[in-house]
């Protein structure tokens, strides 16, 4: 099965949670939010959110970029003051905890009692260098073109599905669903869903 396929599959696993109101933040350009937009029941509402805080890219380009591809499909939410809280039944973290473990509290007033919080991360903190290099996508070459090829690796191989329930159960979440590696034939992504009590 290919990456992309794979990919896409793992994105489905998330569908029965992504209903009513979703925040994907920390949305970047765009283009993974478009793929969760269309799985997404017709009934619900759909927002995008990125801003200085979940990264160290050009937000107001990368926010640009969003519109442009998301236009009459989702609500873009251009500051950090303007998210509701409280307001969300369900909200995304598409490759973001790995860099920035404070993310999911940031997240946390804008999500609803009962709530999900959907991480999808990479899961290369088993991988050796050389492992890792084998998986460096065109995404990640982006990213090492930004930044620096150590810095990605670095963000990449910090966190597991372990790591990311530790943080969410510290707050207070249960945890409802869990895949990684291991549950995904080897493929280097985990995603672990919580919800707020």
């Amino acid at each position: 099965m290919s990456n992309i396929r794979k990919h896409f599959n793992l994105l489905r696993e998330m569908n029965p949670f992504l209903f009513g109101n979703v925040l994907d933040y920390g949305c970047g350009d765009g283009t993974i939010t478009g793929v969760l937009a269309i799985l997404i029941s017709p009934q619900s509402n759909f927002f995008a959110y990125d801003g200085p805080e979940t990264g160290g890219h050009d937000n107001q380009s990368m926010l640009y970029g969003a519109k442009v591809r998301l236009r009459d499909k989702v609500s873009i939410i251009e500051r950090r003051e303007d998210l509701p809280e409280e307001y969300f039944d369900a909200i995304t973290l598409i490759c973001m905890l790995h860099g920035n473990e404070k993310i999911i509290e940031q997240c946390d007033p804008y999500l609803k009692r009962g709530g999900h919080l959907i991480v999808l991360d990479h899961d290369k903190k088993h991988l050796s260098e050389r492992e890792y290099v084998k998986y460096i996508t065109d995404a990640d070459l982006r990213e090492i073109s930004q930044r620096s090829y150590n810095e990605v690796l670095r963000d990449h191989t910090r966190m597991n599905v372990s790591d990311c329930c530790r943080i969410t159960r510290r707050i207070k979440y249960r945890t409802e669903k869990v895949l990684d590696h291991r549950n995904l034939g080897g493929y280097p992504f985990y995603l672990c869903i919580s919800k707020k009590n």
